[in-house]
């Protein structure tokens, strides 16, 4: 009754008029939310979208204008209408930037995107909401999923850019989470082949954030450093990293090696590296002096017992396909 009363009165020139008029269509506004919000209630989502926004064109100078777009974007969710929603927040972020549901909105909208798998438009709006409101609670998690889009996206550039703003901006409190993060821009390197970039941030993590880090990923970081030193040619470096790695898996308990999910393969692979130096050094060694036939011969057997230990001792560290692939190399001595 007090509704229909304000909407006759506001219709009535002689009367709504000045203070009068401004009280009748504060009345109005807040009466024609309460009914919006009255449709939100009985769950009518749709009818509920359609009120908000027509709140909006009609009161475009409400304080419950942000309010309404907001709600309007929500209710459009309700009943998968994702594109109106996200037109709902962006029209919030055109028209009222200094809202308190600013933040809210703009990490809606990338989440929206997130769900439709638009996945380059998502990291756009986490990157921005990261960007603009870096200080709230979801901006962690807005970097984190913009660096996992980019990266997936093969666009490896900005994810390094996100992933290091994240370790910036995160690590202080989350310093396990923060080696983890710097360890994957190492693998960004890999698929880039950028193998002096591969050397220079896994020899920076294990620097840094080695304490830090699980055990896998330090026994990843010395096997891959070495594989990057055979890329560029550095055999001698190549044969540190490796022993370095080795090294970190002799001296853990039996209990540490089971607790592995990916060290015992990383160690394997670098002692089985190990051994095809000197497997290489036995084949390249040459038997062609026939006055020293004998003890050229010796010498070329000790360079194959040499191998042969080492990978035997590859098939201890337990892991099945270094095994097979040692037990592989010393059968091939062997016959040769």
């Amino acid at each position: 009754a007090l509704n229909a009363r304000v909407e006759e009165l506001v219709k009535i020139p002689e009367v709504a008029r000045g203070k009068l008029l401004e009280d009748l269509q504060s009345l109005r506004e807040g009466a024609r939310f309460k009914s919006c919000m009255g449709l939100e209630a009985e769950d009518d989502h749709p009818a509920a979208a359609q009120c908000f926004v027509h709140f909006t064109a009609e009161f475009p100078t409400s304080k419950f204008f942000d309010k309404a777009l907001y709600n309007a974007a929500l209710n459009f969710e309700k009943f998968d209408a994702i594109e109106r929603a996200i037109a709902s927040r962006m029209k919030l972020l055109r028209e009222r930037p200094d809202s308190d549901l600013a933040s809210k909105a703009l990490f809606a909208i990338a989440g929206n995107l997130h769900a439709s798998a638009v996945y380059s438009q998502a990291a756009k709006y986490y990157e921005l909401y990261a960007k603009q409101f870096p200080d709230e609670k979801d901006a962690e998690v807005a970097l984190a999923n913009a660096a996992v889009f980019r990266r997936g996206l093969g666009q490896y550039e900005r994810a390094i850019a996100d992933s290091e703003a994240w370790v910036r901006k995160f690590a202080r409190k989350k310093p396990k989470a923060a080696a983890e993060v710097v360890y994957s821009i190492g693998e960004i390197y890999e698929k880039e082949e950028r193998w002096r970039d591969v050397v220079t941030q896994y020899g920076g993590f294990l620097r840094r954030w080695g304490k830090k880090a699980t055990d896998d990923r330090v026994l990843q970081a010395h096997t891959k450093i070495g594989l990057a030193q055979l890329k560029l040619k550095r055999s001698r470096d190549a044969a540190r990293a490796f022993e370095r790695g080795v090294k970190v898996f002799g001296g853990m308990s039996e209990a540490k090696r089971k607790e592995l999910v990916d060290g015992r393969e990383a160690a394997a692979h670098a002692r089985f590296m190990q051994g095809e130096t000197l497997f290489d050094e036995y084949r390249a060694f040459k038997v062609d002096n026939v006055r020293k036939i004998t003890k050229q011969v010796q010498e070329k057997l000790k360079r194959l017992v040499a191998a042969k230990a080492v990978f035997d001792s590859v098939v201890t560290y337990g892991h099945p396909n270094w095994a097979i692939a040692a037990i592989g190399r010393n059968g091939q001595g062997f016959e040769e």
